[in-house]
């Protein structure tokens, strides 16, 4: 007896306290000693999701921070070519610093995707010129022994979707390759389009008949047995010795989302292809029709400005002015309440996270006493705070496309 038995053995006694024989009692506790390793599995587990969501909180809480900065970057930048614009040495140099900031705004949007606070921005958008922007961040990823290469089909129709999920799901298939390749090898990233006829069979769901983009991710790494190929998608599945089984789980959620779905193929020794299938739009984008103020209507526009942080106030109060707005700042929800109604204005720019009253409390509190009164609310943030409906706008941004904005909300 042995292994997941329990013996206990003892004396029986008869009725004038005489022991007679023993007994010996056997307990089969593999349930037992199963169950406690299932706890101290899940205990082990669930440290590893708290890490991960302690880390998503603070990467989340950089990117707002480093948004802001780059807002006043880009704004500071913007303005200065406007001021400069007949030097053409000056010029390009600071182009480079705007392309050198709007890079470190994708990093920054992978950040927020990545600890959960990225709002879904549902738009058109290029697949070839996504992942030709995004394979540059990449390839520090990757280390030297690791080969990239990016093969785009033309002429591709376009997808709707987010496209910082898409982003999120590349990187995640991208450093599983890494991973895969400990002594080096080829990673190839490649577009494609096709459409069935028929039904088409993915991980967990099957796809209409219809038009498609594809992204394929292939490596030549060690690739995966069949078991590794049927828990793949599992959470908290993993064959890393310290990893947390969240990124495949989290990718192939943030397909569903995409209204997609994942093909795997691969063989032990040679390599792995993950195939990212996304339905294209085919029908042709309406022509909505351009919303244009004069520039004399925009003439003396009052708008009251809400921000805390005092250079990024200052950069979009020059901004605004040099537009022919005429703007009034406050530093605080409380501020602007107290301005509001010797200002009058016509719309309220508010950042949304504010000390105090935040964004959202004080575009109902204005709108309340003025129903004829324009919000936009703006963030370096993404969903720690909903805009409840208001008009939005992420930073960093632009001194055109804030006015640009602006437009639409006083002209809808």
């Amino acid at each position: 007896l042995g292994g997941d038995r329990r013996v206990s053995v003892g004396p029986v006694y008869d009725g004038e306290g005489n022991p007679t024989h023993f007994a010996v009692l056997v307990h089969d506790v593999s349930q037992e000693r199963k169950g406690r390793e299932e706890l101290e599995q899940t205990r082990i587990l669930l440290a590893q999701a708290q890490k991960m969501e302690a880390v998503g909180r603070l990467a989340g809480g950089m990117a707002h921070d480093f948004n802001n900065l780059l807002a006043v970057i880009q704004g500071n930048c913007s303005l200065l070519v406007e001021e400069v614009h007949d030097n053409d040495e000056a010029v390009e140099l600071l182009s480079q610093v705007l392309g050198a900031s709007q890079r470190g705004a994708c990093l920054t949007r992978q950040l927020l995707t990545f600890s959960r606070c990225h709002r879904k921005q549902w738009a058109r958008f290029d697949l070839n010129e996504a992942l030709t922007e995004f394979v540059p961040m990449l390839r520090p990823l990757l280390g030297e022994k690791v080969r990239l290469a990016l093969d785009c089909a033309p002429e591709l129709l376009p997808l709707k979707g987010d496209r910082g999920h898409l982003e999120q799901v590349v990187l995640n298939l991208v450093l599983n390759a890494r991973d895969a390749m400990p002594t080096g090898g080829d990673l190839a990233l490649r577009t494609l389009s096709f459409s069935t006829d028929l039904p088409m069979r993915c991980r967990s769901c099957e796809l209409a008949p219809g038009e498609y983009l594809a992204v394929e991710v292939s490596d030549s790494g060690c690739g995966m047995s069949a078991e590794t190929l049927r828990r793949l998608f599992e959470p908290f599945f993993t064959t890393k010795a310290d990893g947390t089984g969240l990124g495949l789980a989290t990718a192939f959620g943030l397909v569903g989302d995409l209204k997609g779905g994942f093909q795997v193929e691969s063989c032990c020794g040679r390599g792995s292809t993950f195939r990212l299938i996304l339905p294209r739009l085919l029908e042709t984008a309406p022509v909505e029709a351009e919303i244009h103020l004069e520039p004399q209507a925009l003439e003396g526009c009052k708008v009251l400005l809400v921000e805390d942080l005092p250079d990024l106030r200052r950069l979009l109060d020059r901004l605004l002015r040099n537009r022919g707005f005429h703007v009034v700042t406050a530093g605080s929800g409380e501020e602007a309440e107290e301005l509001f109604p010797l200002v009058e204005p016509r719309i309220v720019v508010s950042d949304l996270m504010l000390p105090g009253v935040n964004g959202v409390e004080l575009a109902h509190r204005l709108a309340a006493r003025d129903p004829c009164l324009r919000v936009l609310l703006m963030s370096g943030y993404g969903a720690e705070l909903d805009p409840a409906g208001f008009p939005f706008m992420s930073k960093p941004f632009t001194p055109d496309q804030l006015v640009r904005r602006l437009q639409e909300v006083l002209a809808a």
